[in-house]
């Protein structure tokens, strides 16, 4: 089958949102592992100066630790149905013949904290473990491994794809 027209697709997964529900063949995976203890991981050090429902908050203890852990693999494990489902697509535009001329970008809407500043599994505060996400691109003019350093954010996605679509800039954006 020849895709003559372009098109444009978009696919918002649930996965890892809360509950973080896994494939069935995903639910054991993963077993041995636990949340990062980054240097923020359940530390007062630098609190003093953060709002006063964060500044306040007690030490995590092993319950709290255990859960924590327990909700990193949950969305390790639904993360799995996304790798699935990219793989089809992948393998779908292959057979279409159209890989090679598409743009596929990857992201998603926010980081998450897990135990850092005390705080358990959280995305609503403007700390480095939640404002940074993963983006990822890959099409015609990409080079294999490109890496830019340049700030970004949700909000440049749309001028990128009217650019790639061979629009003339929005006034708006």
């Amino acid at each position: 089958v020849a895709m003559k027209k372009p098109f444009f697709a978009y696919l918002g997964p649930h996965a890892p949102h809360y509950s973080a529900d896994a494939p069935p063949w995903a639910q054991t995976l993963f077993s041995d592992m636990g949340a990062p203890r980054t240097p923020a991981y359940n530390t007062s050090v630098g609190q003093a100066d953060k709002t006063l429902h964060v500044a306040q908050n007690p030490p995590i203890n092993e319950e709290m630790a255990i859960m924590i852990d327990k909700h990193f693999r949950d969305r390790w494990r639904s993360i799995v149905g996304v790798d699935d489902m990219i793989r089809l697509i992948w393998q779908e535009l292959e057979t279409l013949g159209v890989l090679s001329n598409t743009y596929i970008f990857y992201s998603s809407d926010h980081g998450y904290k897990l135990g850092e500043w005390r705080i358990g599994c959280s995305k609503q505060h403007p700390y480095e473990s939640d404002v940074h996400i993963p983006f990822f691109a890959r099409g015609p003019g990409i080079m294999p491994g490109t890496r830019l350093t340049a700030l970004g954010a949700n909000i440049d996605i749309t001028p990128t794809f009217i650019d790639i679509a061979g629009l003339p800039p929005h006034p708006e954006h």
